[in-house]
């Protein structure tokens, strides 16, 4: 289904929402940040939700301004296969002459977490055993599943789970991105378990 289209000033926007009442509010931020002309983090408040804003703009953007669309399509897929992930709030683009100027993703904020790699630059953190376990296991998962992980957070208090898997940003290959903070015990370790994984997955 084809989302909403939305002319402006500026141009147009396509925006993809949760729910019907998120679109209006979820344009409002996208158009507030869409001269910035760069790559964009923030924390935002989308009709009453405590949510996280990635944005992008400028010119030459091309392709890249819809992967924000595709990012709220990734955690969905995430969260429909029983993944920790943000829930993906809205999503959009700008077009002008049939050219992308700007996108946004919002999603709900995991509260209390941080990047993989924040985590791991803490060598003594009494948790770096059991997340590392759990980021084999998960990731084990996915990959059979034919997902790749764009994006990963922590959250120390999770309940259900602490690794969360973000949807957007660089992929972090299995072989670099977390096991270059890694000791060589942990590396083979961390290695061990998600091919272990991988067998019990794919028996």
């Amino acid at each position: 289904m084809a989302p909403p289209e939305f002319r402006q000033a500026e141009g147009r926007w396509r925006v993809w929402a949760a729910s019907p009442e998120l679109v209006a509010p979820a344009l409002a931020i996208a158009r507030a940040r869409h001269d910035t002309h760069t790559v964009a983090s923030a924390q935002v408040e989308l009709a009453g939700l405590r949510a996280w804003c990635t944005s992008e703009a400028g010119e030459g953007l091309r392709g890249r301004a819809r992967a924000h669309a595709a990012g709220y399509t990734r955690l969905e897929w995430l969260r429909a296969r029983a993944f920790l992930a943000p829930r993906p709030l809205a999503a959009g683009y700008r077009m002008r002459r049939l050219r992308s100027l700007g996108g946004f993703l919002v999603c709900e904020r995991v509260e209390g977490a941080q990047g993989l790699r924040a985590f791991l630059e803490r060598r003594d953190d009494p948790l770096r055993a059991a997340v590392l376990e759990e980021l084999a296991r998960e990731l084990a998962r996915l990959h059979t599943l034919h997902g790749s992980e764009r994006g990963v957070l922590v959250q120390r208090e999770g309940r259900a789970g602490r690794v969360h898997f973000t949807g957007t940003g660089a992929r972090l290959p299995l072989e670099e991105g977390a096991s270059g903070l890694l000791e060589a015990g942990e590396r083979e370790r961390f290695l061990a378990c998600y091919a272990h994984e991988r067998r019990a997955q794919q028996a």
